[in-house]
């Protein structure tokens, strides 16, 4: 890791013009990705819809279900298949596994469906995939002026579907209600009847008006070119004129012979026959009535009560939502200004969903990340760091985008949820490695030198932290079925902003750190950002002894032991600790136990000589400890006693370890006292005795100078007695265990 942030900071330019770069880049993605509701996501579910107009269930179940069912067993990855015949309609649903490839999938139906034998007046087959970019995306209602509907539907379909597919993106447009102009023949049984025709005549005729059927081929100059012969009649008047014969109702000649030919085989006489006695043709509009009706096409469709044409739009599966609307809108302006504004309303668009969940979004993710900045200004306390640091949140969040972009994500609810969530964790990274490379700063390293330790001392940590982060997004994207292609996009995103805020707090931070942070720290040094929070842990920090001596870096910031402080707040639990220990039940009263720690002292005062510095505490004791920790083995009438002298007393009481009271020989505790009056008057001490400082005597008459140098006077009072001042009599000042 040290190799990549000391190459940053060698190339500051590169890594300058890399951000620069991957902003632009991110702005771009942004503005290329399509905007939807949901992510586009394709139900591993295909149905094959066939028409079968004049048909029954039963019908249509032998002739088109059972057959369309037994071609599609064989295609792979398909689970399962449901089938529904109804009047004049059958629908096969076929199900497949979740990691099936639906494009590939319905291309094989298709080509299984083409070998299917279907009847006649059946429609061919329409075989479409369902996906969540299969629902529409806007339904338009038209409404008539005049309350034409059939010219309305006229015009709907020979001028406004073929605009609206004409625009980017649009897939399909389906007319639903309206009706469309028809030619209805009305036979008369009467008129039939009189002229000789059979009503197989009549249809005979009307199919061969509008005729259209190949007849052969054309071969110019080595080109083979088909011909088909078309006809179609072209009003209600050019139908009630169209002629039916006797010959139309015998079906015509055979072999395409001319209705007035004779037929094969027949002698003169027949000959004759047809040929002196044709019958008279009549026309349709003698025997039957013809007449134009309308008939509804899909449906009844009506708006605010009245009868309406609609509309529904379905996009590409690639497509954009907000822009296909768009276009739709702008291809919708031709009819407004047709048909009138009030006839042609936008009853549902999902453009307008989508743009204001995408903005609701986008807006409460600023205002998260302008509450992180300031949650950051407030502890930082300063406003070039939190500008550094602040580096991170879009830099993050672009390239997230970015590489959404790249993975052909949509920007919907569920990437932005994951944009959002990840903005109050991007911010983390980079205040670690600024706190910390602020900390070797303050020390007075060269930023850039700062910025390198300390970038590199908190890498490992950041990067396992943004690793166990990202870690926990990962189940949501291997949950399974439906759901994890939900989760999908949301978990992605996530992991692509954390995985970009760790890339940048080590290659963009530090650079910006060893650029624009000073060589010293600010007016006030650490104190400058301590108030926020630094009161409430120093204010509890002297009262635990601390390892750090005195004097060191963390004193001067206000985060070390003071011996001063300490020295004026006595820990009062020590006291009460004492007391009780001292003073329980079951103990006899003026008797303490022997000390615990150090070996037992020799009563004929040999044993190792102390130094000066040892002399204060016990024998054999660790470290020195806090001068008000030693009362607390004391008696409670001496500590009593002791109260007021600021911490100091007589080392006779200190070194005491005999019971109180106990005879001199003994060694107690009046034993020394009682030698620490005589030597007080000048009297010599016996060879061998255990002096008050905790030194034997093995040179007589030496007593009164050993005295004099072992207990030096006191620096308030003067006296050869230490901790008993000058002018008072040092019988009243010892406790009353200890007077003679």
């Amino acid at each position: 890791m040290d190799r990549i942030v000391s190459w940053c900071l060698r190339n500051k330019s590169v890594v300058f013009l890399a951000t620069l770069l991957l902003i632009a880049s991110g702005v771009f993605a942004t503005t290329r990705l399509n905007q939807e509701l949901l992510p586009d996501i394709e139900f591993p579910v295909i149905t094959i819809s066939t028409p079968v107009p004049g048909a029954g269930p039963e019908t249509v179940d032998e002739q088109v279900t059972q057959p369309l069912e037994s071609v599609i067993t064989g295609v792979e990855n398909l689970e399962g298949i449901q089938a529904n015949s109804a009047q004049g309609f059958s629908i096969v649903i076929a199900e497949f596994s979740l990691d099936a490839d639906t494009e590939e999938a319905e291309a094989e139906l298709q080509a299984a469906i083409e070998n299917v034998s279907l009847p006649d007046q059946a429609v061919e087959p329409e075989v479409r995939r369902q996906s969540a970019s299969e629902f529409p995306i806007m339904n338009v209602s038209l409404a008539a002026p005049d309350g034409d509907l059939a010219a309305l539907t006229a015009y709907t379909q020979d001028e406004v579907v073929p605009r609206l597919e004409e625009v980017a993106g649009i897939g399909r447009v389906d007319v639903v209600g309206g009706s469309e102009d028809r030619i209805e023949v009305e036979l008369d049984p009467a008129a039939l009847e009189e002229n000789g025709l059979p009503a197989a005549a009549v249809a005979s005729a009307i199919q061969g008006a509008n005729a259209n059927a190949p007849v052969g081929s054309v071969d110019i100059e080595g080109l083979s070119t088909p011909v088909r012969v078309t006809g179609e009649v072209g009003d209600v008047e050019a139908l009630r004129n169209l002629p039916i014969s006797a010959a139309s109702a015998a079906g015509g000649a055979p072999g395409g012979a001319p209705p007035g030919a004779a037929p094969p085989g027949a002698g003169a006489a027949g000959a004759s026959q047809y040929t002196q006695a044709p019958p008279e043709p009549v026309t349709l509009g003698e025997i039957a009535d013809v007449r134009v009706a309308e008939s509804n096409l899909s449906g009844i469709a009506r708006t605010n009560g009245e009868s309406s044409l609609g509309l529904n739009i379905t996009k590409a599966p690639d497509a954009n939502t907000v822009d296909v609307a768009a276009g739709v809108e702008e291809a919708l302006a031709g009819a407004r200004e047709e048909l009138g504004e009030e006839q042609v309303q936008v009853v549902f668009n999902s453009a307008e969903d989508v743009k204001e969940s995408i903005n609701s979004l986008i807006e409460e993710g600023v205002i998260g990340a302008g509450l992180a900045i300031l949650v950051i200004f407030f502890f930082l306390r300063s406003l070039r760091a939190t500008l550094v640091t602040a580096v991170s949140l879009p830099t993050s969040v672009l390239a997230a985008l970015l590489f959404s972009w790249g993975y052909d994500l949509t920007l919907n609810i569920l990437t932005l949820a994951g944009l959002t969530i990840a903005v109050g964790r991007v911010v983390d990274d980079a205040i670690v490695v600024l706190e910390n490379s602020y900390r070797y700063v303050q020390k007075g390293y060269d930023p850039e030198e700062a910025a390198l330790r300390g970038t590199t001392e908190v890498a490992s940590a950041i990067t396992s932290s943004t690793l166990t982060t990202t870690a926990v997004f990962l189940p949501l994207a291997v949950v399974g079925g439906i759901v994890s292609k939900f989760f999908v996009p949301l978990s992605l995103t996530v992991a692509l902003a954390l995985l970009a805020s760790l890339i940048v707090s080590i290659t963009i931070i530090p650079v910006l750190v060893s650029v624009h942070q000073a060589r010293r720290a600010p007016r006030g040094g650490s104190k400058a950002r301590r108030p926020v929070y630094g009161g409430l842990l120093q204010r509890g920090r002297p009262r635990c002894p601390a390892r750090q001596p005195p004097g060191a870096q963390g004193r001067e910031e206000g985060w070390g032991w003071d011996p001063a402080r300490a020295r004026r707040r006595p820990r009062p639990l020590a006291r009460v600790g004492g007391s009780l220990r001292h003073s329980g039940p079951g103990r006899p009263a003026g008797r303490r136990p022997r000390r615990a720690h150090g070996p037992p002292r020799r009563r004929d005062g040999a044993g190792p000589r102390l130094s000066g510095r040892d002399r204060r505490r016990p024998w054999g004791a660790g470290p020195p400890r806090h001068r008000t920790s030693r009362r607390a083995g004391l008696p409670p009438v001496l500590r009593a006693s002791l109260r007021g002298r600021g911490g100091r007393f007589p080392r006779a009481a200190v070194h005491a370890d005999a019971p109180v009271g106990a005879p001199e020989s003994a060694g107690g505790a009046g034993a020394r006292a009682g030698l620490l009056r005589r030597r007080a008057r000048g009297d010599t001490v016996p060879p061998g005795q255990l002096l008050p400082g905790g030194r034997g005597e093995d040179r007589a008459g030496q007593g009164r100078a050993s005295a004099r140098r072992r207990a030096p006077a006191d620096r308030r009072g003067g006296s050869s007695v230490r901790g008993v001042p000058r002018g008072r009599s040092r019988r009243a000042q010892l406790p009353d265990l200890h007077r003679r």
